[in-house]
């Protein structure tokens, strides 16, 4: 083994021991979890940060950046899953007709033998 090859295993090796598991549900696996949430915690501090500097309202600021963060998590997260289902039906629906193809190609070359 090389040296590239101990730090490719090295790697995979972490990326397969970290699970959060939440309800019984591997949320690392989850499309658009880690985006929309980290999306909504940028947010939701920024709105915050910048609320309370415009007024100086600690209330209010923080309500600002509650209420920032689960608008931003939740438009992120929709949004983004809507667009996963798109790319995951167009995937899909591509394999089935490159299968179709291939047997179409097959068939022709069968008939061209026989």
């Amino acid at each position: 083994m090389t040296i590239d090859e101990n730090v490719i295993e090295g790697l995979q090796d972490d990326q397969d021991g970290k699970q959060i598991m939440l309800f019984g549900t591997d949320i690392t696996k989850i499309p658009c979890f880690k985006n929309s949430l980290l999306t909504g915690i940028y947010a939701g501090f920024g709105c915050g940060i910048a609320s309370f500097l415009a007024t100086s309202r600690v209330l209010q600021s923080t309500n600002i950046s509650i209420l920032s963060f689960v608008l931003v998590t939740y438009g992120y997260w929709f949004n983004c899953r809507i667009k996963w289902a798109k790319d995951n039906f167009n995937c899909r629906q591509a394999e089935g007709t490159f299968a179709e193809e291939i047997e179409s190609i097959k068939s022709r070359k069968k008939k061209m033998t026989d």
